[in-house]
């Protein structure tokens, strides 16, 4: 018998690894924030690893909540109750925005949780005894212009679908389709997947790929990316393929950064650098610092985008840690090299050091301080 006929489904064994989100949610933070006391009582090695433990548990800090991340969730979350766990209809759910905005990190939480709720009320199991997984996750990052077998041989090996590689799409479409109805999938994300191709073709794999998943499978699709919008917008006059012309149907969310407009958003901001200072493991940091100081600065240097805020507030903290320090100074943040694509919406009107009596201003008025000294 052939290698790519399909025979009865199998049951295969899951990815190594696949629970690793349902953990990181159970999983409590490794530590807390340490005192003198604590640091002054480890040796060289043992202060060594802990600083280790530091930097991992900074670098996986978890999503705090926005205005923009409760909006994408209760968007996410209504869809798939729409769609339901055993419902004939189908969707797609496009997710975009620009480059380190934190799109990725918030839908892999709020599915998690979804994920996670699911097993709370049906339990771990399926009917058929196998391993409940209501959201099948892959990622794109790594694959320049992807193409149709990229996407489907991932999904395939999530599912522990062997050799996954070796088979025709025909075959994989398949095999993904028995998958998914043996574990009782009701999502299936594909993270990462920018520009929806890069190329003609690849797009038009893409787009047929994605239609045939739609027309075969009761299951949601969540797809995450930079510029796939512009499948939805592009060919207006209706000279697309069937299945691009099937997307429009669509309406995307566009994940943003922070909109600081009103008075209300600024606070809001202001309160999501203390949720992000407070998780910072730095025995000696100065308690408002981050707000009163530097959380103007930091709304311009990142443009407001909530994933590199984060980046570089952690990165400074990585160097502080390197340099033996329990405090930021402004030239960790400051020294914090940006990627190319980051410095695109900078604002340098709001990179300046605050004073109290100058953030209050900025929260009453929105205008940028005045440079009246430097405050580092």
């Amino acid at each position: 018998m052939g290698r790519n006929v399909m025979t009865e489904p199998t049951s295969y064994e899951p990815a190594p690894g696949f629970t690793s989100w349902l953990e990181s949610l159970k999983a409590r933070a490794p530590v807390e924030r340490p005192t003198r006391e604590f640091l002054d009582g480890l040796n060289a090695s043992e202060r060594d690893r802990y600083d280790d433990v530091r930097r991992t548990a900074h670098a996986n800090i978890p999503v705090i909540l926005t205005p923009q991340y409760e909006q994408l969730r209760d968007w996410l979350h209504g869809r798939l109750r729409k769609n339901g766990r055993l419902a004939m209809n189908k969707r797609v759910c496009f997710v975009i925005g620009e480059p380190f905005q934190g799109k990725s990190r918030s839908v892999e939480r709020i599915l998690q949780q979804f994920d996670l709720d699911q097993i709370r009320k049906y339990g771990p199991d399926t009917s058929r005894g196998l391993r409940r997984l209501s959201v099948a996750s892959i990622s794109m990052w790594g694959i320049d212009n992807p193409r149709s077998k990229n996407v489907a041989v991932a999904i395939a090996e999530y599912y522990g679908i062997p050799d996954a590689d070796r088979k025709t799409m025909h075959f994989l479409l398949r095999a993904i389709q028995a998958a998914a109805e043996r574990h009782e999938t009701m999502a299936i994300v594909v993270d990462e997947l920018h520009y929806f191709g890069r190329s003609t073709k690849a797009k038009e794999e893409l787009t047929n790929f994605f239609k045939s998943v739609q027309d075969h499978m009761h299951v949601t699709l969540v797809l995450v990316g930079v510029g796939i919008d512009a499948l939805i917008a592009q060919d207006t006059s209706g000279l697309g393929t069937r299945s691009q012309l099937s997307f429009r149907s669509y309406p995307p969310f566009r994940f943003g950064g922070f909109d600081t407009s009103t008075h209300d958003l600024r606070k809001q901001y202001l309160q999501f650098i203390g949720g992000l200072s407070a998780k910072l493991l730095l025995a000696e940091q100065p308690r408002g610092q981050l707000q009163h100081e530097w959380a103007v600065w930091l709304l311009g240097r990142s443009g407001g985008r909530t994933g590199l805020l984060v980046e570089i507030v952690v990165e400074a903290a990585d160097q502080a840690l390197s340099a033996g320090r329990e405090y930021l100074l402004f030239a960790d943040l400051e020294g914090v090299t940006l990627p190319n694509d980051a410095q695109r919406n900078r604002n340098a009107d709001l990179e300046v050091v605050t004073t109290k009596v100058e953030l209050a201003e900025w929260l009453r008025s929105g205008r940028p301080p005045r440079r009246n000294g430097d405050h580092r």
